[in-house]
């Protein structure tokens, strides 16, 4: 992923305003050299003085002026498809480190600001799974830097980590989360059952769930979790009444945990798109970033 953004200091803005067709220029030249590198370009507008303390500055340092130039520069980004974002009157003087200049706490605030930007252009994908909801975890960030290079926020909440964890448990963390937020899903193992009775449950609509070797029976006993065993009996007698547009399922034949030709079988049941790879088991760490291009862009 690569972002480009521009945000240029009050004091290079000398022209005159009747020579506006000069600054235009200049803009089209830099947006035209920086597109055969990035085509996510993002201009932030200028920041408000405090005139108060520029009153001894020339003319060019009025917040009135700077207005229309920042005028100037939303109407060229429009006008080439760029993004912008708008911090004038953002700072008080107070985060001022001078007239002109921010300090630590403007810097801040503007900080967050390009910060909310760039994630709201970006797709939020839910990612489930009782270990990976580990932010701490060397995996998770992984897994996490993976999505953002492809554009993608991954967000994760903690789940009772019990090894066979009762639905009422999950369900309470289900209820914090937003779901109108996600419009696609990324579940690993057999934790598709708790995310989607949930998704049953409240008849949510999602354009995609993506699971990785989905748990459908038991190939070792040591495996064997009556409450989740509860659920999946459920689901085989009534079927969950999903609202989903495309159900993909990757495996991996090595998988020692859940026989390859399982997941095969389950993803004709139900009509899913079936993935298979050749190796790395059952965590397909090794896929992490082949995972991701299928949750963005699918198959």
């Amino acid at each position: 992923m690569k972002i480009l953004i521009f945000w240029d200091s009050i004091t290079q803005w000398y022209y005159d305003l009747e020579n506006w067709w000069w600054v235009e220029k200049n803009l089209e030249k830099l947006i035209f050299l920086s597109k055969k590198h990035t085509k996510k370009i993002v201009f932030i507008w200028l920041t408000n003085v405090n005139e108060k303390l520029a009153s001894t500055k020339k003319d060019f340092f009025k917040n009135n002026r700077i207005k229309k130039f920042d005028e100037i520069i939303k109407k060229i980004a429009i006008k080439n498809n760029c993004d912008y974002l708008e911090i004038f009157d953002l700072l008080k003087n107070s985060d001022l480190e001078d007239w002109l200049h921010p300090n630590n706490l403007g810097h801040k605030k503007i900080f967050e600001k390009v910060k909310e930007k760039l994630e709201n252009n970006m797709e939020k994908i839910l990612s489930i799974h009782w270990k990976w909801s580990d932010i701490n975890s060397s995996n998770w960030i992984r897994r996490k830097k993976i999505f953002l290079e492809n554009d993608m926020i991954l967000d994760a909440f903690q789940f009772d980590r019990n090894i066979d964890p009762t639905y009422e448990s999950w369900k309470k963390t289900f209820e914090k989360i937003n779901f109108s937020k996600y419009e696609k899903i990324f579940v690993n193992s057999l934790w598709w059952l708790m995310v989607c009775k949930y998704l049953d449950e409240k008849k949510i609509k999602l354009k995609k769930l993506v699971m990785t070797v989905p748990w459908k029976s038991i190939s070792v006993e040591k495996w064997l979790r009556p409450n989740m065993l509860k659920i999946y009996d459920d689901f085989e007698k009534n079927w969950f009444d999903l609202n989903i547009d495309k159900i993909i399922i990757i495996h991996a034949k090595d998988d020692k945990k859940v026989p390859f030709e399982n997941g095969k079988n389950f993803a004709k049941k139900i009509w899913a798109k079936f993935i298979a790879l050749e190796e790395w088991w059952h965590s397909l760490e090794k896929y992490f970033d082949f995972t991701a291009k299928i949750v963005k862009n699918g198959v």
